[in-house]
């Protein structure tokens, strides 16, 4: 029987990946996104999309506006200025203090009414950001603090992107099918400015923020491995060279 589940759902790229590989592996219950005093409503429009597309239910939850106990540029500012606290200087101005630890919290108590046991997440901890609360020590305290402090041993996170760069993300999408490729690719949101009309090859946004960027270049690296993999074991599609190399064993991590 497969395990019931709970995915934490943004509208970008990584966690709208994350629930089509959810979708695959797991029952999922639901997905859960915030309205939390970000600055575009592009992203929750995106994550009705995604959940919608993969047929799942999806709780948007208000919580207070973290704009009003925190600094963040995803809040109000520039993300491509430095940050403006001294203790994340070296961090993006994008990150925001305590928002995975709010969100999981959230995801943690929902997952007791639903009868959930697995947390799906998109974070990530090898691309840009480094992120205190994206990396693989955090997952882990946070698991045993649920486990005691609200007595649910059961609790699991799973973030399958943790350790995966923004092409092997890409690839992972490609490998369920082409249409769930391009769907993620057109339909997810990632960038902070919240351009959601500028049409690139890779998807849509400014192209000139640090989200942009690093979608882009995770694009770039994407199809230049598709190229190299198309030469040893051919297809026609995204997909079908990425199950070639698979079945050839020159893509084993994606099986």
């Amino acid at each position: 029987m497969k395990p019931r589940s709970l995915v934490l759902l943004s509208g970008g790229q990584d966690s709208s990946t994350v629930l089509a590989l959810a979708s695959q592996h797991t029952n999922v219950v639901e997905a859960m996104a915030f309205m939390y005093g970000q600055q575009h409503s592009v992203e929750l429009e995106a994550a009705r999309k995604v959940a919608a597309y993969f047929s799942v239910p999806l709780k948007i939850v208000k919580v207070t506006s973290l704009e009003e106990v925190a600094t963040s540029a995803l809040l109000g500012g520039d993300v491509n200025e430095a940050h403006p606290l001294p203790q994340f200087k070296d961090l993006p101005a994008s990150y925001v203090p305590g928002r995975n630890i709010l969100f999981f919290t959230l995801g943690a108590a929902r997952m007791t009414k639903i009868g959930a046991t697995q947390l799906w997440t998109g974070i990530n901890a090898t691309d840009y950001s480094g992120y205190p609360d994206c990396r693989p020590e955090f997952v882990k305290a946070f698991e045993t603090t649920i486990h005691r402090g609200m007595e649910f041993p059961e609790f699991e996170i799973v973030a399958p992107l943790i350790d995966k760069t923004k092409w092997q993300t890409w690839a992972l999408a490609y490998n369920i099918s082409d249409q769930v490729g391009d769907f993620i690719r057109n339909v997810s949101h990632t960038c902070y400015n919240g351009d959601h009309e500028t049409k690139h090859d890779w998807g849509y946004g400014c192209g000139e923020c640090p989200a942009c960027w690093l979608r882009a270049k995770g694009w770039d690296e994407f199809n230049q491995w598709i190229e190299a993999l198309r030469s040893v074991v051919g297809g026609d599609t995204y997909h079908e060279t990425i199950r070639n190399g698979v079945q050839d064993g020159k893509a084993m991590w994606l099986s």
